[in-house]
């Protein structure tokens, strides 16, 4: 249970604010000790037909019973299981869990063995276990011996001895809070926990002096020692930054440490009595093992860690660090150098890192190595790779502006000149893919390079045969043996090529992964890929074929051909006949859009009979879609659908609600539903949008005026997406689905003559620098 509730509370809340809730956990204990003595100066002086000490036993052991009961039925999981709070409340609170810590990959699937097992190898788990064993030396005998101690101060029976010692509990107490509260507001943990430790000094008073009075002062600092665990405890929460690997640092810090009171339970003997100088001075000495692993001396504060600094963990992330704490001695030089030259902190770069394979990395599954997350390793592959990591790791991160520019600086800066002296392509393919997920904008008519960085990808994996079976083709066309790891690489590369480049392109090409063939003949693709993979691929197959087929319908019998009916239905069976794995957002949403895309064209049917039922339906896929935006955003799993292909989709569910609302059909549909729909698109936009005018930022902008302006329409027809906007919104949403501005609901007719003229020219600026 110490180690569970701490732990458990560091779900519920954010970095900064968590210690004062693990210190009222904690202060509990002291509360205990001291109503704990006043219970059994009352109890062992009551006489009955019961022992005293089995009353005792049943008035503090039967409340537990009970708690444990209602803790099972009531208690929730996590904050989106939390029945007492509303569904805004839940999403303000993902967002502060979120500043500084993530949450696991996995989802609310379990543990992450991988992230788990690394708190073993991470030196940083021990130092608070050690702490923890040195505060515990003392901590774990004064409930057991304070009484004795008190008893033998003076002439006190065992009953007031008891009674004495609730006092400096109740202090503890307050202490305990009060540290607590302080510490967050501080956001500083190493000082508050050696002070706590230097005033248990109290058992120097405990060990020399003769005065009842002076000892007794004593006890009041001996349990001050509790202040320092009650600090500790929100110290260990934020020393990791996922869940899992939180659990095993928690593991960790509560084996070391209860294997203090071994120690301490032994080292007040009855025989050395009424001082205990031998237990007194060993109490002494062992703080000042806490006060040394402290960081609160000015001789230890140039102590670093690999992703997250043991002496800041509780502070958010500051770019105003010193370069001496970067420039550590076990980097790399040119690792060391650049940070050096940058004023970077590693902090910064390994919170980066942990972002970017916490969030990101599942979008491009099977090409990283999720599970040795090296910083060093990935400069060494590629100063490309390693800046685009940080660049699009930094995105979200509060208070890394600083290093998310730098990072763009040096992707401007040389990420295509490889190009030109090309001989290991693999990590420019990395790369193109990453940026593909949240591309920086750079100053061109669109505004959005990721095109250019999609074709980059799979022009290289063309050449450097990635669909070759089992085989590298370099560019001297040389065939080349692999490994089984390399190949399964490979596969899984050219496998989110076609994904990233199908869904970017202008009209996906006619060609779906599985007639790709990336994979040995005799191998199944669900052997290479994992289950959530192996979801979206299938998803992005049926489309394809969909695709293909709707265009080639169009195109021979026209837009309004009823043939288009039996194949919605057919494509839109085979989507839900796939099984969703379970506790999956991504692939949840990969349904949800891939819904949407071939419902969309019911649009094209001019059937009134088919067109309205078929039209309610995408309105239904369509608000789904939108209302698992924010849902994944509350989560902080911002990454799910920081990708264009998922805003592509969320753009064209908001353009079909707005088409919808502006037609007859409005009155078959909840108009409010379509308005909080639409408004969550807009926000979700805005929310990608990393500065003033931006493209998402103009997302937002013109989704808020296309729907402010429907008194200037006429409401008999669907306007929405008639309006000729010269930005990339309208070739958002065509280009995922084949789905043009010319589709009209109920009502309307094929042709411009019967639309408004209703012009909006957004003219974008050229001359701003666009840095994400």
């Amino acid at each position: 249970m110490f180690s569970g509730v701490p732990l458990y509370l560091s779900f519920f809340y954010p970095r900064d604010k968590v210690g004062f809730r693990q210190g009222i956990f904690l202060s509990g204990s002291a509360l205990a000790n001291a109503y704990g003595g006043v219970l059994g100066y009352a109890i062992l002086g009551v006489r009955g037909s019961v022992a005293p000490w089995r009353c005792l036993f049943l008035i503090e052991g039967l409340p537990v019973w009970i708690v444990a009961i209602l803790a099972w039925f009531y208690l929730p999981d996590d904050l989106l299981s939390a029945k007492f709070l509303t569904d805004r409340e839940k999403e303000v609170a993902w967002q502060c869990v979120g500043r500084g810590q993530t949450v696991d990959s996995q989802g609310a699937g379990g543990v992450s063995w991988a992230e788990w097992r690394s708190a073993f190898l991470d030196w940083r788990s021990y130092v608070p276990g050690l702490m923890y064993f040195s505060c515990n030396v003392c901590f774990g005998s004064l409930p057991l011996f304070i009484p004795t101690i008190i008893s033998e101060m003076g002439t006190f029976n065992h009953q007031e001895s008891n009674g004495l010692s609730a006092p400096p509990y109740a202090l503890c107490f307050v202490t305990i809070l009060a540290c607590a509260f302080a510490s967050d507001r501080a956001k500083l943990r190493g000082p508050f926990v050696a002070a706590a430790a230097i005033v248990s000094v109290g058992y120097c008073l405990l060990g020399v002096s003769e005065g009842v009075a002076a000892r007794y002062a004593g006890v009041f600092l001996s349990v001050q020692i509790f202040v320092s665990i009650s600090i500790l405890l929100p110290w260990v929460s934020s020393l990791h930054h996922t869940e899992s690997k939180r659990a095993g640092g928690w593991a960790i810090f509560a084996t070391l440490g209860q294997f203090g009171p071994l120690v301490g339970t032994n080292i007040f003997p009855k025989d050395q009595g009424p001082h205990y100088h031998k237990g007194a001075w060993i109490s002494l000495e062992a703080p000042e093992a806490t006060v040394d692993a402290s960081p609160a001396r000015s001789d230890r504060t140039a102590v670093g860690t690999s992703s997250s600094a043991l002496i800041y963990t509780a502070a958010e992330p500051s770019l105003e660090v010193d370069p001496s704490y970067a420039v550590q001695s076990d980097r790399s030089s040119s690792l060391s150098e650049i940070l050096g030259r940058e004023g970077i902190a590693v902090k910064q770069i390994d919170d980066c890192f942990a972002r970017f394979f916490n969030h990101y990395s599942k979008l491009l599954p099977g090409i990283l190595n999720e599970n040795e997350v090296n910083c060093e390793s990935y400069l060494k592959e590629s100063s490309l790779l390693f800046w685009t990591i940080i660049a699009t790791g930094s995105r979200r991160l509060e208070h890394a502006t600083k290093l998310h520019r730098i990072a763009v600086q040096h992707i401007r800066g040389g990420t295509f000149q490889p190009l030109l002296h090309i001989t290991n392509p693999i990590p420019i393919i990395k790369s193109s893919l990453i940026l593909c997920l949240w591309p920086l904008p750079v100053d061109t008519i669109w505004k959005d390079p990721s095109d250019v960085y999609a074709g980059t990808a799979h022009s290289l994996a063309v050449q450097n045969g990635l669909f070759v079976n089992g085989h590298e083709q370099d560019f001297a066309r040389t065939h080349t043996s692999l490994s089984k790891e390399i190949r399964d690489i490979r596969a899984h590369l050219w496998l989110n090529c076609c994904l990233v480049f199908q869904a970017l392109c202008d009209g996906l090409p006619y060609l779906s992964i599985s007639e790709s063939k990336p994979y040995q003949r005799k191998t199944r693709l669900e052997e290479i890929v994992d289950a959530s993979f192996h979801y979206r691929i299938k998803c992005h197959d049926i489309l394809i074929d969909a695709t293909r087929a709707f265009g080639d319908i169009i195109d021979e019998q026209g837009e309004g051909s009823k043939s288009l009916l039996p194949l919605i239905r057919i494509f839109s069976e085979q989507v839900e006949i796939v099984p969703l794995p379970l506790r999956d957002d991504l692939c949840y949403l990969t349904r949800c859009c891939t819904r949407l895309a071939i419902s969309a064209y019911y649009f094209f049917l001019q059937s009134h009979d088919f067109k309205r039922p078929g039209l309610i339906t995408t309105f239904s896929i369509a608000t789904e879609v939108l209302d698992a935006v924010p849902r994944l955003d509350a989560m902080q799993d911002f990454a799910l659908y920081a990708s264009n292909y998922y805003t592509r989709m969320a753009l064209l569910a908001a353009f079909c609600i707005l088409r919808l609302v502006r037609s007859q059909l409005k009155e078959h549909i909840d108009l409010r539903d379509a308005q909080q729909s639409l408004f969550k698109a807009i926000s979700f936009v805005k929310r990608r949008s990393m500065q003033h005018g931006d493209l998402d930022g103009r997302y937002g902008t013109i989704l808020s005026q296309l729907w402010s302006n429907s008194g200037s329409m006429d409401t008999t027809t669907a306007n929405g997406l008639d309006l000729r906007i010269r930005s990339r919104l309208t070739g958002a949403t065509d280009a995922s689905t084949y789905w043009n501005s010319t589709a009209a609901p109920v009502g309307d007719s094929f042709g411009s003559s019967n639309f408004p003229e209703v012009y909006m020219d957004w003219n974008f600026p050229l001359g701003l620098d666009y840095l994400g």
